[in-house]
């Protein structure tokens, strides 16, 4: 690389960085201000986007750049579906992109286009009106398909590709069931957030729950790690019920 394009690229990179940066101070204005799920660390923020990138410091720079642009490009997507979300660990993320780069560049990118699409798809102005991207970054959604097949599955992760296009078409499928006005999944008013378990998701109510599975070892993806392994081998719904129901938070027949 020339001087000329060590500068640019330099300048480039600091261009991401002050992305990432907007996207962090976004965040920190949450009403959550960002919290992490990690329960060695309760009440924490979660790392910055920024703080994810420069770690990375054993990278070519054109691998920095590409990967600074593909988490900024899913944070700032899960910011505008989801602006309520109180929990921010993208650390879970950010591996799966550093993995994904690993076999190309543009398999980086291809992903984070995935990931952001998704964030539309379930978040506050679609349809599915989903008020937390919790299930999808914490495991929850993958660990219970992962159990129904694990012998063609249990190799996928959270954020591969190959899960990620399983949840678009699923989301395809919960629009079809919405448009027909479907029992479980009912069309909404605008403005109110779709809830199809049995416990109440207030942001309290979801603080409680999450933080007190996190605190029982029953997360199945711990996001807040570049490192820890995802677990699927659990019934994790079944644990969040039980728990869901020891804090109270059920909610009653009508």
């Amino acid at each position: 690389m020339s001087r000329l394009e060590s500068v640019c690229a330099e300048d480039t990179l600091a261009d991401t960085l002050a992305r990432l940066r907007a996207l962090d101070a976004a965040v920190s204005q949450s009403p959550s201000g960002g919290l992490s799920l990690d329960p060695t660390s309760p009440g924490r923020r979660a790392t910055t986007a920024h703080g994810l990138l420069l770690a990375l410091t054993d990278a070519p720079v054109e691998e920095r750049l590409t990967l600074g642009a593909a988490l900024a490009e899913v944070g700032e997507s899960m910011l505008r579906a989801f602006p309520l979300n109180l929990f921010w660990d993208m650390d879970g993320v950010f591996a799966e992109l550093r993995r994904a780069s690993r076999v190309s560049l543009d398999d980086a990118r291809a992903l984070a286009a995935a990931l952001a699409e998704l964030m539309t798809l379930f978040g506050r102005d679609s349809p599915i009106q989903f008020q937390y991207v919790h299930d999808f970054v914490y495991g929850f959604d993958w660990a219970e398909w992962v159990r129904r097949e694990p012998s063609g599955r249990k190799g996928v992760r959270p954020f591969d590709a190959r899960y990620v296009a399983r949840t678009h078409q699923r989301g395809i499928e919960l629009l079809a069931l919405i448009e027909a006005d479907d029992d479980k999944y009912p069309t909404l008013p605008k403005g109110e957030f779709r809830n199809p378990f049995s416990f109440s998701r207030t942001p309290q109510q979801e603080r409680r729950l999450f933080e007190a599975l996190a605190a029982a070892g029953a997360i199945p993806n711990p996001a807040w790690s570049c490192d820890e392994e995802p677990c699927w081998a659990r019934d994790f719904d079944a644990e969040r019920e039980t728990i869901a129901a020891e804090l109270g938070l059920v909610r009653t027949a009508r």
